[in-house]
């Protein structure tokens, strides 16, 4: 049940998430950038998919509980991120973006997921040291 609450609380992040990038993006971003091929294109497609896959792992380490991820490892946090990977692959093939926008998109979310894995689980993890 935990399971299932951590990754429904991963995955509404990622909507609220996506939303504001559908709608913040043509918004703020210079309507030329967004009509040209220039590298400023890619970058307002894409690196705002960096905090997006950190709050979206964040949001189903801290559901599920991150002591108990710690003690018995579960595919969780693999499983939130290809979540999000494929709504955001879905999402880009909807809005018609080329391909190596959503190439990006998966890659920097992919990015933030780990960064957010590293940071909540790995790092002050107990560490296994043996002596020989």
């Amino acid at each position: 049940m935990r399971t299932v609450l951590a990754l429904a609380a991963s995955a509404a992040v990622w909507a609220a998430g996506a939303a504001s990038i559908v709608w913040g993006v043509p918004a703020a971003a210079p309507y030329e950038q967004l009509l040209s091929g220039a590298p400023g294109r890619l970058a307002w497609w894409a690196l705002p998919q960096l905090p997006l896959g950190s709050a979206a792992v964040a949001a189903a380490v801290g559901a599920y509980g991150r002591a108990r991820l710690r003690e018995r490892p579960t595919q969780l946090v693999p499983a939130s991120a290809l979540l999000g990977l494929i709504a955001t692959a879905v999402l880009a093939a909807d809005a018609r973006l080329p391909a190596y926008i959503t190439a990006a998109q998966a890659l920097c979310f992919g990015a933030g997921a780990a960064a957010a894995w590293y940071l909540l689980l790995r790092r002050g993890a107990p560490r296994r040291f043996v002596m020989r």
